[in-house]
C-alpha cells in the first residue's frame, strides 16, 4: 500500500508528461472517466470484469484534489483520473472508457533536442 508521499511523488510523475515504459511493454498512464462512459456509477470491480482479458491494474484514482487507493468497491465517477499501468494492447479497449492524457514522445532518459537532431 503507498503512502501519502508515494501518491504526491507518483502524481508528479505524471504531471512530467514523460512516457515511462515498464517491463513486459506496459506503460504508467493516466486515463480520465469520460462522462458517457457506461462505467460511471459503477465499481472497479465491474471494470475489471467488463475488461477481463486487458493487462492493465489501476493504482490510483484522483478525484479532484484527493487521491484514492482503488479498491474493487470503489465507485467510479465523471472526470476521475484513472493512474494505470497498462499493456500496449489494452489501450484500445481501455479507451472506450477512459480518455487517455496525452502523452509526449519522449521516453525517460532522451531529450528534447535528441529528438530534434534525428
Amino acid at each position: 500500500m503507498m503512502d501519502e508521499l508515494g501518491h504526491v511523488d507518483l502524481l508528479r510523475l505524471l504531471r512530467s508528461r514523460i512516457r515511462f515504459d515498464l517491463p513486459g511493454g506496459r506503460q504508467l498512464m493516466m486515463g480520465i472517466v469520460k462522462k458517457e462512459s457506461p462505467i460511471v456509477g459503477k465499481t472497479l470491480r465491474s471494470l475489471y470484469q467488463i475488461l477481463r482479458h486487458e493487462d492493465f491494474e489501476i493504482i490510483a484514482i484522483r478525484r479532484r484534489e484527493h487521491v484514492l487507493l482503488p479498491h474493487p468497491d470503489t465507485l467510479l465517477q465523471p472526470d476521475d483520473r484513472a493512474i494505470m499501468i497498462v499493456s500496449q494492447d489494452a489501450r484500445e479497449p481501455l479507451a472506450k472508457y477512459l480518455t487517455p492524457v496525452p502523452e509526449v514522445e519522449e521516453s525517460v532518459g532522451e531529450s528534447p533536442q535528441s529528438q530534434s537532431a534525428a
